[in-house]
Formats: C-alpha cells, sequence, structure tokens
C-alpha cells in the first residue's frame, strides 16, 4: 500500500518535471531560432518591391556536380527571378561569389539574401557582362537551395 501511495505522487511529479524541462527548451528554441527565420523573411519581402525588369543573372557552375546551376536557376524562379543564364564556369573554384553592376546592387542583395548568402561579400563592378553574376563554388552547401 506504501508503494502504491508512493508511485501516486512520484509519477505525476516525474512527469510534470519532464513538461517543464520540454517547455523550457521549446521557448528558448522559439526565441532564438525563429527571430532569425523572421528577419530573413522580412528582408526577403522587403525586397520584393525591387523592379526585376530588366535585370539579367547570370549562374556559374564551378564545381565538379553536375546540374548546379540549373538547380539554382529552378530555385530562384521560385521567387520570381527570371531572365537567367547557367553555364558551366572555366575552371573549379573554392569559393561561390556574387558580382553586382553597382546600378543593380539591390537586387543583388535581394538574391543573396534568398540564398543565405552575407551581403558584405557581394563584389560590385561595372567591367562584368551581365547585370548580375553567381558563381557556384566548392562550397555549394552554404548556399540555401544546397543546404541538407
Amino acid at each position: 500500500m506504501n508503494t502504491k501511495i508512493k508511485n501516486f505522487f512520484i509519477i505525476p511529479f516525474f512527469a510534470f518535471g519532464l513538461f517543464m524541462i520540454a517547455f523550457f527548451v521549446l521557448s528558448i528554441y522559439y526565441r532564438h531560432f525563429s527571430s532569425r527565420e523572421l528577419n530573413k523573411m522580412e528582408k526577403i519581402v522587403e525586397h520584393r518591391s525591387i523592379d526585376p525588369e530588366g535585370v539579367s543573372v547570370m549562374i556559374y557552375n564551378a564545381t565538379d556536380v553536375n546540374g548546379l546551376a540549373k538547380e539554382l536557376k529552378l530555385y530562384l524562379k521560385t521567387f520570381q527571378v527570371d531572365n537567367i543564364s547557367v553555364e558551366n564556369y572555366k575552371e573549379f573554384k573554392q569559393e561561390s561569389t556574387i558580382s553586382s553592376k553597382p546600378e543593380k546592387i539591390e537586387y543583388a542583395k535581394y538574391i543573396a539574401t534568398l540564398l543565405d548568402y552575407n551581403l558584405d561579400f557581394i563584389h560590385v563592378s561595372d567591367s562584368i557582362d551581365k547585370d548580375i553574376i553567381v558563381i557556384i563554388g566548392r562550397d555549394y552547401k552554404l548556399f540555401k537551395p544546397f543546404k541538407n
């Protein structure tokens, strides 16, 4: 009889403790991670007001993995990024890069945000032949569509 009384109090107390731990872990997760995702989504929505009319984008695959440029093109098209050309790059590159003409920098930032690319690393140059050039390097798994 004494054991039944102990179990009657111990089991609910143990379950309540597990519930509180789970609640604590989830609250930390949502506070930290969901706010970061919300900030990214706000940046994407903010850039959607940019007019993509006439912006030409070139995606180069500078890896030995076939189809990355085409896959990235399809990903960007889901965000209404059109007028995209794809090609293999002349050599393999270790690091991915995004380059932009000065007058198209805001649209390049939009694309970089979609890819989880650091905005500080966008190269700005008048000497490129397209408005925006994305070179997919061997670090391609850092781009959002290739993560996992």
